[in-house]
């Protein structure tokens, strides 16, 4: 009796296990050859993490701000597009698109992903220049200013591509003019300077 009770509870558990892996895992998208596989996302979580510095700064129990800063290097950048390709369902022509979009962005340009919390919602909007918020990136004894973008697309959660960002945080882009090839193969130091004070980030 007792067996047959462990069997039919061990048989919920395997059919939820393969129900809820159903619902959270991304459509394939059989209209693209196998170049666009969708990459493993523990890995890829894996990656996010060791790419991701965060600073939180206290005013005694007020919490001033919580900014986690994500280098995207083209690892990152090559795996997010074949993320969102599979989860958008891109046709042949947008994918071929988007993929010359990032070749030109990297050749370019460094990226990272900001993931933004303040309590004064009124200033935590990173695009404005007048409120104070600016970065600056540090390379090889260059420095690089920054340029933030809101982060627009809808198309997928932001929590999908990162973890670590929640519903109380405002997701930013932020370029500087320096290839990523250019800057991921030596050590960064990327400073923001807001209202509230700064923060330091060392990447390597």
């Amino acid at each position: 009796m007792q067996v047959n009770i462990f069997k039919s509870v061990l048989s919920v558990i395997i059919l939820n296990i393969i129900f809820t892996s159903a619902c959270t895992s991304p459509p394939l998208n059989t209209q693209l050859d196998p170049s666009w596989k969708m990459p493993n996302m523990r890995d890829y979580k894996k990656a996010i993490r060791a790419n991701t510095s965060r600073v939180r700064r206290y005013d005694g129990f007020y919490n001033k701000f919580d900014i986690s800063v994500t280098r995207l290097n083209q690892d990152i950048r090559i795996k997010q597009l074949k993320i969102k390709a599979n989860y958008s369902q891109w046709e042949v022509k947008q994918a071929d698109d988007e993929r010359q979009k990032l070749i030109d962005s990297m050749s370019k340009e460094s990226v990272y992903f900001v993931s933004s919390f303040t309590p004064k919602r009124d200033l935590n909007n990173l695009t404005m220049k007048d409120i104070g918020w600016n970065a600056t990136l540090e390379i090889d004894g260059n420095k690089y200013p920054g340029k933030f973008k809101g982060y627009a697309n809808k198309t997928y959660k932001l929590e999908t591509l990162y973890d670590h960002h929640t519903l109380w945080h405002k997701g930013y882009i932020l370029e500087f003019d320096i290839p990523t090839q250019e800057s991921e193969s030596k050590p960064q130091v990327l400073t923001l300077t807001s209202p509230f004070g700064y923060a330091i980030y060392k990447f390597r």
